[in-house]
């Protein structure tokens, strides 16, 4: 018998608790026998149960009954440790064998990684954005190891900077692409090395920096060994109380062993996996284990930044280009700037009844929205999470507020208004 099919027997055997079935039956004679208490005035002494008294034999049959459920449940769980025994001797063979094929897993090409992607359904990718945008801060950088998905890599876009790292450029270029220029300048990408025993290879990046580390299709390809090389060195990017989000093949389920029985996912057990985890010197945060299976774990500390506001520039167009300084804005342009305007309650005009220039405008609107995102900001740094209000001064991507008792993310910046538009947030479950 395969592994995947002891595991999946195993896990069938698992539902069954005699001794809780049988609560409902034991409770059943319980109340007869208080009843049988309560009549004993009607007996006259012919009404007999059994061989003796209704209830002495009633009391003698229910002693029976639980001696046999009792039986019953030991010679069960004696059954699932022979069962339990046979899965840890055979996954000894499997251990082994992911331990001794680490050099075929080194020698991977680009076409090996292609050809098994990961791909989530739509309901579990939009999970796991879901939990990606609960760890989001500008205030911290974040890195993404091996991305597939450019939507999991846009929900990182907050970070400043964000760090994409794979083991080939070819991998990472069309993620920068799908960027416009000015983006670009903040991504950090880099190639890191092939996996080696005893060797890192993450130490090209900043050590003790990150805020959060996603690592996506990675460790379903690493042994048990592999998988404490690289937390340990993960555990050396991030810094205290960050966060590392990872997938992994949790072979504690059978239908991920079959993966490692056709030969395309190794053995790792979230049973073992999360000893090694706690050895390392991470905290368990959340497992995920329907369909494709992840772990949040977090390392010890307290996670804290001294940044106190993003970097905000305004791009001017150069000398000589087509729209000086006299031109800069299309006539469509200044009427939105100038409506704009007045939704802020900002002055058109100055104290002499003069138009104010409409590069003036647009500089008095950023400043004005400034300020309001950086009064959200305070409110998030000292609530978490507030609760939204219409008299709110607007949210940015990534804030967490609370309205009619449900936690929400905001997809995009939000501009101030009074009815909450659920299309520009992300429900957090």
């Amino acid at each position: 018998m395969k592994l995947s099919e002891l595991v999946a027997f195993k896990t069938s055997l698992d539902h069954y608790d005699f001794i809780r079935s049988s609560r409902g039956l034991i409770k059943k004679i319980n109340e007869g026998q208080a009843d049988v208490e309560k009549s004993k005035h009607l007996s006259d002494g012919r009404i007999r149960f059994g061989h003796e008294d209704y209830a002495g034999q009633l009391a003698k049959d229910l002693d029976s009954v639980e001696s046999q459920i009792t039986n019953l449940q030991d010679n069960y769980s004696y059954y699932q440790e022979q069962i339990n025994q046979l899965i840890l001797e055979h996954e000894e063979e499997y251990i082994k064998h992911d331990e001794g094929n680490i050099e075929q897993t080194l020698s991977e090409q680009l076409k090996c990684l292609t050809d098994r992607q990961l791909t989530m359904s739509a309901k579990q990718k939009r999970e796991f954005i879901e939990r990606i945008a609960l760890y989001v801060d500008w205030r911290h950088p974040g890195l993404f190891i091996r991305p597939e998905d450019q939507d999991m890599v846009e929900a990182m876009c907050a970070f400043d900077p964000l760090y994409i790292a794979d083991l080939y450029d070819e991998r990472l270029e069309p993620f920068v692409k799908e960027f416009n220029k000015t983006y670009q300048n903040r991504i950090r990408p880099y190639t890191i090395p092939k996996f080696a025993p005893k060797q890192r290879s993450l130490d090209q990046l900043p050590q003790e920096q990150f805020g959060f580390v996603v690592a996506y299709n990675l460790f379903e390809h690493y042994s048990l060994s592999m998988i404490e090389q690289m937390l340990q060195e993960v555990d050396k990017l991030l810094k205290p109380g960050g966060t590392f989000l990872f997938t992994f093949n949790n072979c504690d389920l059978a239908r991920n062993i079959r993966t490692v029985e056709m030969g395309q996912r190794c053995y790792t057990p979230y049973r073992l996996v999360k000893p090694i985890i706690e050895r390392v010197g991470f905290r368990i945060i959340k497992l995920e284990t329907e369909q494709d299976n992840w772990l949040e774990i977090r390392k010890a500390g307290t996670l804290h930044s001294i940044r106190g506001g993003q970097a905000i520039g305004k791009i001017f167009h150069k000398e000589g280009d087509v729209r000086t300084k006299q031109n800069m804005y299309t006539s469509d342009e200044k009427e939105a700037i100038r409506k704009e305007a007045q939704e802020l309650d900002i002055d058109l005009t100055d104290n002499n009844g003069v138009d104010i220039a409409i590069g003036k405008l647009a500089l008095a609107i950023n400043r004005k929205k400034d300020e309001a995102r950086i009064r959200s900001l305070e409110a998030l740094k000292e609530h978490g999470r507030v609760i939204w209000r219409t008299t709110n001064q607007g949210f940015l991507k990534g804030q967490h507020v609370r309205y009619g008792g449900v936690n929400y993310i905001a997809r995009q910046d939000v501009e101030p208004k009074d009815t909450f538009d659920h299309t520009q947030w992300h429900l957090v479950k």
